[in-house]
């Protein structure tokens, strides 16, 4: 018996591994569908449908509230106030960004740093890239990603830039999974 708490791509991915493995899986996740930030509520409504399929039950709009564990097992406790044993527990509920310590740039409501589509806050000569930033993306929306190719990605365009170029980061966020696959 696993619990998941996160119904984005770690969450997902670990719940169908350990699926194929015969164990028990329940997924908890504070938004309606998994995958809903990143692919929308359609599309993790199919997926979710696709995953009970395969025996993965859901827990929506909840989050942890406690966990409590012995030799035996373990429970933890949502924030409904539902108790669920188990005997592993599983978080994958991504990263926060840390820019307390930069100064003199404006942040995001979730403190990231802002940046413009070269990847340039508003601090004078301060670029940003990786996790830590929210950037206008080529359909002048704000976005942040929270993978490793976006990273690189925006490390390089964010270099160029340094030495004076202008060049945008245009490069589509993605990802890939092989899930019951």
């Amino acid at each position: 018996r696993v619990v998941i708490i996160g119904s984005s791509f770690i969450g997902m991915e670990v719940a169908a591994t350990l699926r194929r493995r015969g164990c028990e899986v329940t997924v908890c996740g504070k938004d309606a569908v998994p995958f809903q930030k990143v692919l929308g509520r359609r599309l993790g409504e199919a997926l979710r449908a696709f995953f009970e399929s395969k025996g993965v039950l859901f827990m929506a709009g909840v989050a942890l509230a406690e966990i409590h564990g012995g030799n035996d097992g373990g429970e933890v406790v949502l924030t409904c106030g539902r108790r669920l044993p188990c005997d592993a527990l599983v978080v994958g509920v991504g990263t926060a960004p840390n820019a307390e310590f930069v100064h003199g740039a404006t942040k995001a409501a979730d403190g990231s740093l802002l940046a413009d589509e070269h990847l340039c806050t508003s601090a004078p000569g301060l670029f940003a890239a990786g996790d830590v930033v929210t950037y206008q993306s080529q359909r002048k929306k704000e976005q942040r990603s929270e993978h490793w190719d976006v990273a690189m990605s925006q490390g390089r365009v964010a270099a160029r830039n340094m030495l004076g170029h202008q060049q945008c980061f245009e490069a589509t966020p993605f990802f890939w999974t092989s899930v019951f696959g």
